[in-house]
């Protein structure tokens, strides 16, 4: 299935290689690093991206005069209406910000510019495409190839209203309450894995974390803890509530950095930091504790390699003596994947939904 993604890719920018024409390539998590390249087929070519990773891989693919890079929430207020000829766009994962892409789609190409949209039947493109036609300013059909489908879709006139009242992107740049933990509000927005809820997984957790954290008595002053894919910052917010006074939070993604940020912001915690990481790489720091949901989806995918990429991101972040609390899907054989890399693990809990591992460094 990975070599038919590249070749829609690669159908995508054959037909996008246009001499001379502006083109904005927007990148989520559904397109690899290695795909990157295919960017310099376009003369002309801004890519913008949510996934720090791939921001990171690209600076060092390209040089800035062939392809320029930027790292944003899908920030499309970095460039100015009708800038571009042609867009090119796989559509995402969740809905919310495939309606948020599009709607900005139709105001920054230029009159008679080119969208350039592919997706799978399962991915919803079919409906996608007709939409886009119905309520934006395009005209188009799809093209299939085998399970995906590629539509070329040409601007045809600026509508007098906003065009993002026609495709409901859940007011997408807006961080918005979705409960409360400790009496604080808890600040989500689209975008985030998850967002619009407490995921039971990390509740799991940070209950049994606060066992663990309460059974040592009195807190040391200089206890630290890196919420390791923090998403929104649940279990960043369940740290600060038990009383750590240094965290650090990373996440690859633009749209959960910023929820985190603000939600550790009106904590009152001492010390924090939330950094743009790959599963923490770069973060130098070590930590007593480290809590991790890990993800175990790359985009539409199933990626079995994830979840022991953060175990092992967790060995190399933990102080001697530390302890990493992971939270997993029963079926994830987490235990397994720890083995040869942490000599002591325990089974904190599992209720046959989710399950709670310590591992302990030496």
């Amino acid at each position: 299935m990975s070599k038919l993604i590249n070749d829609i890719y690669s159908q995508l920018f054959q037909l996008a290689s246009h001499e001379n024409h502006s083109t904005l390539w927007v990148v989520d998590e559904n397109v690899s690093k290695d795909m990157l390249a295919l960017a310099a087929q376009c003369q002309q070519c801004v890519v913008i991206t949510n996934r720090f990773d791939i921001y990171c891989d690209g600076q060092q693919t390209h040089t800035p005069t062939e392809t320029d890079l930027q790292f944003s929430d899908f920030d499309f207020s970095l460039f100015s209406d009708g800038q571009f000829d042609q867009i090119i766009y796989r559509v995402s994962k969740e809905r919310a910000v495939t309606h948020w892409v599009l709607s900005n789609c139709a105001t920054l190409l230029k009159e008679g510019g080119t969208l350039f949209l592919a997706g799978a039947k399962e991915e919803g493109i079919k409906t996608y495409i007709d939409k886009t036609n119905k309520l934006l300013p395009f005209s188009g059909k799809g093209k299939k190839y085998g399970p995906y489908y590629i539509a070329d879709l040409n601007k045809t006139s600026t509508p007098e209203n906003s065009v993002n009242r026609l495709l409901n992107h859940k007011n997408y740049p807006l961080l918005r309450s979705i409960g409360q933990f400790a009496e604080q509000d808890m600040l989500s927005k689209p975008g985030v894995y998850g967002w619009n809820k407490v995921d039971e997984g990390s509740t799991l957790l940070a209950e049994e974390f606060n066992k663990l954290y309460r059974a040592q008595g009195k807190a040391k002053e200089n206890v630290t803890a890196l919420d390791l894919g923090c998403g929104y910052g649940y279990l960043s917010l369940a740290a600060a509530n038990a009383g750590i006074k240094h965290i650090v939070a990373t996440d690859n993604n633009a749209a959960a950095l910023a929820a985190t940020e603000e939600n550790l912001r009106t904590t009152g915690v001492e010390s924090y930091e939330v950094i743009a990481a790959d599963c923490g790489e770069g973060v130098k720091e070590k930590f007593d504790w480290i809590l991790c949901n890990p993800p175990f989806h790359q985009g539409f995918a199933v990626d079995a390699q994830l979840t022991e990429k953060f175990v092992r991101a967790a060995k190399n972040r933990l102080k001697p003596k530390g302890r990493a609390l992971f939270v997993v899907n029963a079926f994830i054989p987490l235990e397994k994947i720890a083995a040869d890399i942490f000599k002591h693990q325990t089974t904190l809990t599992n209720n046959r939904k989710f399950k709670v591992i310590e591992l302990k460094s030496t």
